[in-house]
Order: structure tokens, then sequence, then C-alpha cells
């Protein structure tokens, strides 16, 4: 890491990472890997992989925390509080199989807007 160290990240309730490099490698990696229980052709998995996916290949291709945070415009501890939401995300989707057909079809206007 080049340059001056943080010493806060000026968000109330967001302490400093102490290794974020690897804290947001393992939460990306367990990510996928419950993306890996989805079918390959659910959006939800297809999209998700490839940000994911590009976002682990530059924490591996760059070690410099700061040009991150400058290409993300998130300082990396938000971006490790967005990866472990994604993850919850991803088990509940995994848990729940939102991409099977749904049991019982929707109300006649469920999509109808404006409700009337």
């Amino acid at each position: 890491m080049s340059g001056v160290l943080k010493t806060t990240t000026k968000l109330a309730g967001l302490a400093l990472a102490d290794k974020p490099r690897e804290a947001l490698s393992m939460i990306y990696r367990r990510t996928l890997n419950v993306l890996q229980s989805m079918p390959k052709e659910s959006n939800y998995r297809r999209h998700t992989e490839k940000l994911l996916t590009e976002r682990l290949a530059y924490l591996e291709e760059d070690a410099d925390v700061t040009r991150m945070e400058r290409k993300y415009k998130y300082q990396v501890e938000e971006l490790i509080w967005h990866a472990e939401d994604e993850l919850k995300c991803a088990r509940a989707m995994a848990k729940y199989k939102v991409w099977e057909p749904l049991v019982k079809g929707a109300p006649e206007n469920q999509w109808k807007w404006p409700v009337a």
C-alpha cells in the first residue's frame, strides 16, 4: 500500500479493515462458491459471477488498495460491507431456489400499474 495510511473511514459505525484485500478476496470466493449451486442460466448467477470474477481478478493483479478505492469509487471497507451483503443475498437466493417456477401463478393483476 502506498501513500498515507487511513486512520478512519469517516463513516459512522464502519471501522477500518485490518487486511482488506484478504477479506474481500475471501468473501468474493465464498459468494462464487454459493453461485455454483445455481443453474448456469440464472440471471442472478451470470451477472453476479461476472462482477465478482472481474473484481477478484483486479484484486489479484493490483496490491494497492487506494487505487482500487479510486477505481470503484468506494472505500475498501464499503466494498467489504457490500460484498458481505451480496454473500447473504446469494445464500438466500440459493436457499429459496428463486429460479424455480412459482408453485402457484401470480394473481391476475399482479403486474398492472398503477394499482387501482
